[in-house]
């Protein structure tokens, strides 16, 4: 029992041993970022990414750390977190390692090659009027100042009324949340209006934006704010300011500025955003769409599926007919009202079978004697002049009426057994 306890001891003042180990390893890293001059932000992301390590790997020193140990963290990650979220974890890593003097395992983290992808930037004209639209005064406030200034949201929450330049200076100066230089972007005069606004709504702070309590902004809320109330990040709004004045006119150095960009490279991105949202716009033009061309050709080949069939159809319809003594004349019409009068032994099923008799007639009335077709983006409508409406949709990236074409078929091959039975 005595020995027992001793080897109890001998274990918790080991553990004890490494965790402190490991405690002081992580405290002199994120020491050594602070004295670097590394954003606030940013050492907030080391510690958080970094403990999860850590705990994952039960703080052992970072010095008997593995290969092994590296890759089965990483590896848990991948069912959770998309491959940007996990490569960022991989720098935060290979920093740490580097600092540590562990380059064996900087060396053995690799980056995974993510797709190139340009983001999303709503129309000026739509993003200025669902900004409008918005009823929270303080939620109102917070949109507009960061499209109209193009700030990150980290330097909107650290923003004091004494960086507020009002007119003739409509600027807005700051020390940028990652160069850490005086800077200055545009304040713009509606901005500004509605900011005095706002300010009656809150206690009186040197924050430009408090909540009712008078406490500053966490990132968490800013980026649910404009989550909610536009479906965008904060910082899509920054991209929104920097793309919308470019294809506006305003020149590249002024948006450098504006950004705190130090390097052209930086701000080049946003005329790549603007490039490929042009592209789009050319597939615009009308002789220029080659997805109505699509559309176009699926509809015909649809036709021309319907048309075999009911002709097939048809020809059942007569042998139906004749079997129970009655004449087969007329349009296909009257033959489906002749076939209507027949008593079959499943009532229900045969007003299930005639209702899709009439209503694949009526798609060959749609296609072959059409009023009108109009294309949209992801629908097809067809109409008569008798009222008939025939719409096809598609939720597929690319037109595709493959379903519609194989319920016609289904449909047809569930009448032609049916029907089959009399004969």
């Amino acid at each position: 029992m005595f020995t027992e306890s001793i080897i109890q001891r001998f274990k918790f003042v080991t553990n004890q041993y490494i965790l402190d180990k490991m405690n002081q390893d992580f405290e002199k890293f994120i020491n050594a970022k602070k004295a670097q001059g590394v954003s606030p932000l940013t050492i907030r992301n080391y510690e958080f990414s970094l403990k999860d390590f850590l705990n994952f790997v039960k703080n052992v020193d970072v010095q008997k750390i593995t290969i092994s140990n590296v890759d089965s963290f990483l590896a848990s990650m991948v069912s959770e977190y998309k491959s940007s979220t996990i490569n960022q974890m991989k720098r935060y890593l290979k920093t740490f390692f580097t600092y540590h003097k562990r380059e064996d395992l900087a060396a053995h983290i690799k980056y995974a090659k993510l797709p190139h992808e340009f983001p999303i930037i709503p129309p000026e004209d739509k993003l200025v009027a669902d900004i409008d639209k918005i009823q929270d005064v303080t939620a109102k406030a917070i949109c507009m100042f960061l499209y109209g200034t193009g700030l990150r949201k980290g330097e909107l929450l650290t923003l004091k009324k004494n960086n507020l330049k009002f007119t003739p200076e409509n600027r807005v100066i700051l020390i940028g949340e990652k160069t850490h230089e005086p800077r200055e972007t545009i304040f713009p005069l509606e901005v500004q209006e509605f900011l005095r606004y706002y300010w009656k709504f809150v206690p009186n702070s040197d924050y430009v934006f408090v909540n009712k309590k008078g406490q500053p902004f966490s990132m968490y809320q800013v980026f649910y704010i404009t989550k909610k109330h536009l479906n965008l990040k904060p910082h899509a709004l920054r991209d929104a300011f920097a793309t919308h004045l470019l294809k506006n006119g305003a020149s590249f150095l002024w948006i450098m500025k504006f950004l705190g960009h130090k390097n052209i490279e930086s701000t080049q991105w946003y005329a790549q955003i603007t490039m490929h949202q042009d592209e789009e716009a050319l597939a615009k033009h009308p002789y220029h769409q080659p997805s109505k061309i699509e559309k176009i050709q699926a509809v015909n080949r649809a036709s021309g599926i319907v048309s075999a069939k009911m002709s097939n159809l048809e020809n059942l319809l007569d042998k139906v007919l004749i079997k129970n003594g009655q004449k087969p004349t007329g349009m296909i019409g009257n033959k489906i009202g002749l076939i209507s009068k027949i008593k079959f032994p499943d009532k229900k099923k045969h007003e299930e079978i005639l209702k899709k008799i009439n209503h694949l007639n009526d798609i060959r009335v749609a296609f072959q004697h059409h009023d009108k077709i109009s294309y949209g983006e992801d629908k097809v409508t067809i109409s008569t002049d008798e009222g008939y409406v025939l719409s096809i949709t598609s939720k597929e990236e690319k037109f595709s009426i493959d379903n519609f074409q194989n319920k016609i078929l289904s449909d047809f091959s569930e009448i032609q057994d049916y029907l089959s039975q009399s004969i």
